[in-house]
């Protein structure tokens, strides 16, 4: 029974839920390449839930095809149960990067608990600025507060003239239409939704600013470089000589450090913890695909 409408359609997934049937995934690919053809969602009964299931078709596509293949080429039918690889455990990549995110989550916990209590106070009860009433040791935390940092990141600084508030603005929603244009990228170069259920969203009209994320790539690293070069000018032409050169050595230091760690944390919770948040008969493979350059 195929739960699909037809090629490269996977049907649903969650339909086929009962103990005397199994959704299984049904790929032509191309061998040696391990490419796939065509993909089909079926919905068979548990027993041919199996490659052997399906040989004698794998036999015929593969002798219907022959005249038209390479001599180094061939094409089988390969099976896939989705439901035996979402139940796959945890990797010990997953637990770690999971055991890092809790690790934040106890500091974040930590820093709101040093600034919001007395504890980590060194005595100087006259001063109201945090950082002088409390040890060294508590300000470590109260660096990890969420609110405090959230605060700062959406609060705007009023600098007068040497300020470019406006242009920040506008790389802010570049970056936004950039996100958004990379969430519909998943859905299209990947096997996520069935294809034709993609016709409703380009019918919209809105749908019309999704594409408009190309443009705003090149915005938002056009403002970047400039707004970077503006900021190594302000630090640079007050301060000439050795001096100049120290702060544009720090500036570049201190944009690495700041962003170097969440990069790195990003980079592994989506190689190792993204794959096990998901559901769908593509899911996790596809993920897997993704990531077989990282």
């Amino acid at each position: 029974l195929n739960s699909a409408k037809g090629p490269n359609q996977l049907g649903d997934f969650e339909a086929c839920k009962a103990e005397t049937v199994e959704y299984i995934l049904l790929a032509l690919e191309l061998q040696p390449l391990n490419m796939p053809v065509v993909r089909m969602g079926l919905c068979v009964p548990s027993e041919c839930a199996n490659q052997d299931s399906f040989k004698d078709i794998s036999d015929f596509i593969k002798k219907q095809a022959e005249p038209y293949l390479p001599e180094d080429m061939d094409i089988i039918a390969k099976v896939t149960v989705p439901r035996e690889v979402l139940a796959q455990s945890m990797s010990a990549g997953a637990i770690i990067v999971l055991i890092v995110t809790g690790l934040v989550g106890v500091l974040w916990l930590l820093g709101m608990l040093i600034t919001y209590t007395n504890i980590g106070n060194n005595g100087n009860f006259r001063s109201d600025k945090i950082e002088e009433k409390k040890m060294t040791w508590a300000l470590a935390l109260h660096s990890f507060n969420p609110i405090v940092n959230l605060q700062k990141l959406f609060t705007v600084k009023d600098g007068g003239d040497k300020t470019l508030n406006v242009l920040n603005g506008v790389r802010v929603l570049s970056i936004g239409w950039v996100i958004l244009g990379h969430s519909f990228s998943f859905v299209f170069f990947g096997a996520v939704v069935n294809t034709q259920t993609l016709s409703t969203l380009f019918d919209s009209d809105l749908f019309s600013l999704v594409p408009g994320g190309v443009f705003a790539v090149d915005s938002f690293f056009f403002l970047s470089g400039f707004l970077t070069f503006a900021l190594l000018i302000s630090k640079m032409y007050p301060k000439r000589g050795m001096i100049g050169i120290v702060n544009t050595i720090l500036i570049y230091f201190h944009r690495y450090y700041r962003l170097i760690f969440p990069l790195v944390y990003i980079q592994f919770f989506t190689m190792y913890v993204v794959r096990y948040l998901g559901n769908g008969p593509m899911y996790r493979t596809g993920w897997d695909f993704l990531n077989q350059s990282c």
